[in-house]
């Protein structure tokens, strides 16, 4: 079989024909998983397909297919696509699939692409490949130059860790080469709407046009077909014959009308008449009523945006278009002091000027960093991020103070002065340019505000500079009137800084003027571009709601093109084509720019529901912040609204219906907007159905699903429930209950596991009809890990070996780059346990390419070190111990945290450890006693919350960790451990 699907593959590149690999609808070749046994992997065939399914508690990634048998070359290709058809019954947390080659010398090279399959349905998965757009390559001469010919390799599918069962059904996988130089590889595609960022107006849609110039010396004509897909993954097709003039541009009316508002993304697929060659792009448009541009020093909270440098003259123009078009009220930028006054005395503004005024004529208005000294100012001249000279310092901030003070509100002394690669001097002599700056802005411009630097972090272990954010605000209050602060990253995190950190710190140093997220983003890249635009709406809404005067999203255009996250940042792309982020920005800033915040009405952490108001009418911002840990709930509004409407991240409005004055809505991982129009303040929010897991599965051990039920209406409710277990998983509601008016119920129902690997995804659905709403709500499972009495001897319950499980200290510090993980060979562990004869047994290996512990007791996390945790039912604490191998060679365990019942110098004397270091591995065996830890069997049954982390130092300090979950390096807590569950 095999031999025969290659042999089609040879036909397939010769007239570039899609050639089917494997049509697992029909085949039935075995397909292993790369140590699927060990990894608890598997590949086998349902009626619709292949399905691949891996435990993430031992790997977030599933390699299967390899090794496919190497018998037919593939030659060269100018490009090509490997495409995967799917197909999900449930949402699957899957998010991303890579294709590996193996090339004539066995270097294997990889192919990757970030992919979403939350939604139910059959999904197209295209990786496009060049022969330089690879992800990876190893092995063989590893010279990262395809050597041809090249062979089929294998496939990975790859999830989050630690998130229960991960899965995928492949239909089919086909592949698609094209020759090289091709007549069609010369065709340029572009696309324009009559402005800048691609934004194409309701009303103006004859002004979609597409643009294609071949550059050829004669008219080449072509087969091309368009693929619309929007930001939920519905899609439009159309085709046209088209013939190209020699080296001109065709400009291309599209026939097609788009039913929705928001980004949509075109896919050109352009093959010749004779079927030799094809080629493929893709561009994007925004399709949406622009919410800018706007009113220039607007009240109210500020809609932001960065950009890192102005070089160039000819954008600013471009630029300014773009932010003003979605919203943008302000941006944010350096007024660098060493390239506006290289020569003292000698200012050169006239880019500067030129910037203002394209910005000011859009309504937006700047936000200046002060910064950056020129080398004569210096107080270290060949340091860029020197400390300047005080006196020279003061003439710089007074030039602009003095001359743009009836222009700019805001004033930020440097940037990011928390890290050493943007500041290069200490916190008293940081806060001292506060002081200058301040004592010139009450002169010169006494009704601007005066901003701290932007700091970087607020989580203690991340800062490079200890303490040095809580000096200046206890030191320089009276030099600041906005406390500035970034927090790059997920919304989870970002949270986290502010709640457990920021505020704190806030109240320790008494400060009371407000604080401004004014540079905080995440990347694109490597989580897509969806969650991108997700992680805005959720960041943006939640800085709104605890006292931020506003959000500025960096960055509004991507740097470049580069495979790395900080060229992936932008609400468009570095030539102007929109992302999704763009469409949720002109969103949020058309819905909520004339809005105050007024509360917060869940009172659950992950659960959120925020309202605004403004002009009569009620904003509410919804969304489930960890569907993997909370289920989806019903919530009921009472209102006296005239209409509701719900509004989607792409600014679609649909009608909602009221029935007795009160609304059902679903709040779910898909961040939404209810607006309540002609309102008064609303009443807290009820929610009406929710249901929870709170022990989890395993054989042999049922899980309580408990179902609590609300109605909120005057007159009788009848609920019809049916729950989707999925395969293995088993429990039974009752089909239809009838609620009296007001009336609170609780129903629990046993669900049982079959098998350790029965699951396909980590949840349950469960079905909610009344009269008046249908939905159905994702219920999570809490997953545990089953402990086996007996198991191979290179079978591991833990694989930290994923850049996902890094936590680096140097994330957002580009002068220390160089100390980032560079992967599995820099720093990883596995992880075992087992227990015998009432020991418990945790073996780690450790592969570290430098081992270096200078330091001895409570500070051994500084240097290369094991810290772990883990939580006993019915102990009022955490364990948490570290396990090192000391400078000369002597193994030390170290105790932070133990409950109080018991004494740090008797549990040291039971427990043992062994470690051995063999060149970059260190094998550590840790023997724990049960009776040292209060375990009997009862509570080995309930199980064990266990976490451990594994620290990195390459001799210029602690550059990081990588670990299991969080939870012990910051605030201790083991809600987010894993629980292990031992097998009698």
């Amino acid at each position: 079989m095999l031999r025969t699907i290659l042999l089609f593959l040879i036909v397939g590149i010769a007239t570039a024909d899609a050639v089917t690999l494997c049509d697992f609808t029909k085949e039935r070749v075995p397909i292993p998983c790369w140590q699927g046994d060990r990894l608890e992997q598997s590949a086998t065939y349902s009626d619709n397909g292949l399905r691949v399914c891996w435990n993430t508690h031992k790997s977030k990634v599933c390699i299967f297919g390899e090794p496919f048998k190497r018998e037919i070359p593939l030659p060269e290709f100018g490009n090509a696509f490997c495409t995967f058809e799917l197909e999900n019954e449930t949402p699957s947390i899957v998010n991303e699939l890579c294709v590996r080659f193996i090339d004539s010398r066995k270097e294997v090279f990889q192919w990757r692409v970030a992919v979403d399959l939350r939604k139910k349905g059959r999904h197209k998965v295209i990786i496009p490949m060049t022969q330089k757009n690879f992800q990876v390559s190893f092995k063989g001469n590893n010279d990262k130059k395809i050597d041809f010919p090249m062979y089929l390799y294998s496939c990975l599918g790859v999830a989050p860790k630690d998130c229960g069962e991960a899965s995928i059904l492949v239909r089919k996988i086909s592949y698609e080469a094209n020759p090289v130089n091709s007549a069609l590889d010369s065709v340029k595609f572009e696309l324009e709407t009559g402005t800048v960022p691609r934004v194409l107006k309701p009303g103006e849609e004859k002004n979609l046009k597409f643009l294609l110039h071949a550059s050829n010396t004669s008219p080449l004509t072509c087969r091309a077909k368009f693929e619309f897909r929007d930001f939920f993954d519905n899609v439009l097709t159309e085709e046209a014959v088209l013939t190209l003039p020699a080296n001109e541009t065709l400009r291309y009316t599209p026939k097609t009308r788009l039913p929705s508002l928001g980004h949509w993304t075109v896919h050109l697929r352009l093959e010749a008449q004779d079927g030799s060659a094809f080629a493929e792009h893709k561009r994007s448009f925004a399709y949406m009523p622009p919410a800018g541009p706007g009113k220039l020093h607007k009240e109210g909270f500020i809609f932001g945006v960065c950009i890192p440098g102005w070089y160039d003259r000819k954008i600013f123009p471009k630029e300014a278009e773009t932010a003003a078009l979605c919203g943008a009220s302000a941006l944010r930028l350096n007024f660098r002091w060493r390239e506006l006054e290289k020569t003292p005395g000698v200012w050169k503004t006239e880019n500067l000027d030129f910037l203002l005024s394209e910005y000011e004529s859009r309504g937006i208005e700047l936000m200046p960093i002060l910064s950056n000294p020129p080398v004569w100012a210096r107080k270290k001249k060949d340091v860029l991020t020197s400390l300047p000279d005080h006196e020279e310092w003061r003439k710089y901030v007074r030039y602009f103070l003095r001359n743009y003070s009836d222009r700019i509100r805001y004033w930020e002394i440097w940037n990011e002065p928390d890290l050493f690669s943007f500041c290069d001097f200490n916190a008293p002599e940081y806060v001292e340019l506060q002081r200058i700056a301040r004592e010139e802005q009450k002169i010169y411009a006494p009704a601007a505000k005066m901003l701290t630097g932007g700091f970087a972090h607020a989580i203690p272990q991340y800062s490079h500079k200890k303490g040095f954010q809580e000096y200046v605000l206890a030191n320089g209050k009276p030099y600041f009137d906005v406390h500035a602060f970034h927090g790059h990253g997920e919304f989870t995190l970002f949270r986290r800084q502010e709640e457990e950190h920021l505020r704190p710190m806030r109240r320790r140093t008494g400060v009371r003027s407000p604080w401004y997220a004014n540079e905080t983003a995440i990347s694109s890249y490597g989580i897509g571009e969806k969650r991108q635009a997700e992680t805005l709406f959720k960041k943006l809404l939640y800085a709104w709601s605890t006292g931020s005067i506003g959000y500025n999203w960096y960055n509004l255009r991507n740097n470049g093109y580069a495979a790395d996250a900080e060229h992936h940042y932008g609400l468009v792309t570095n030539d102007f084509y929109p992302k999704p982020v763009y469409v949720v920005y002109n969103t949020l800033a058309t819905v909520f720019r004339e809005m105050e915040f007024i509360r917060k009405h869940s009172r659950q952490d992950e659960i959120w529901i925020l309202e605004f108001a403004g002009k009569g009418n009620r904003a509410v911002a919804i969304w489930n912040a960890s569907p993997e840990k909370v289920a989806d709930q019903l919530v009921s509004f009472h209102s006296d609204a005239s209409r509701v409407e719900a509004i989607d991240l792409m600014g679609n409005y649909r009608p909602l219906a009221l029935h007795d004055s009160i609304l059902i809505h679903k709040i779910s991982a898909m961040p939404e907007i209810l607006l309540f129009h002609n309102c008064s303040p609303l009443n807290d929010a009820i929610t009406m159905a929710e249901a929870q897991i709170e022990n989890p599965a395993v054989p042999g051990f049922p899980a309580d699903l408990e179902l609590m039920l609300f109605n909120p209406f005057s007159e009788k409710l009848p609920v019809q429930l049916s729950l989707n277990c999925g395969k293995g998983v088993l429990a039974k509601l009752p089909d239809r209950i009838v609620l009296p008016p007001g009336e609170h119920r609780g129903i629990t129902v046993k669900v049982s596991v079959t098998g350790e690997k029965s699951r396909q995804d980590n949840s349950l659905n469960l079905q909610i009809k009344t009269p008046h709403h249908s939905s159905q709500l994702q219920v999570p499972m809490k997953q545990a890990l089953l402990i086996p009495a007996k198991r191979q001897a290179d079978n591991w319950d833990f694989l930290l070996s994923y850049r996902k499980q890094v936590v680096p200290l140097f994330d957002a510090d580009p002068g220390n780059l160089y100390r980032l993980w560079s992967g599995p060979e820099d720093l990883s562990a596995k992880i075992r346990m087992g227990t015998s004869c009432g020991i418990w047994t945790i073996q780690f290996l450790v592969t570290d390419d430098k081992h270096v512990q200078p330091y001895r007791g409570q500070d051994v996390w500084k240097g290369d070190n094991i810290q772990f945790a883990f939580h006993i039912p019915g102990q009022n604490s955490l364990w948490t111990a570290g396990l090192t191998l000391a400078a000369g060679g002597k193994p030390e365990i170290y105790l932070w945290d133990l409950p109080a019942d018991f004494t740090n110098e008797k549990v040291l004397k039971s427990w043992k450890l062994d470690i051995c270091r063999s060149g970059n591995q260190t094998k550590y065996e840790v023997k724990i006693p049960f009776s040292s830890i209060g375990v009997d069997s009862v509570r080995l049954k309930q199980g064990i919350r266990f976490n451990a982390l594994i620290n990195d130092n390459d001799g210029y300090g602690r550059e990081g960790w990588i670990q299991i979950a969080e939870g012990i390096a910051s605030n201790r807590s083991a809600d987010l451990y894993p629980l292990i569950v031992f097998e009698e």
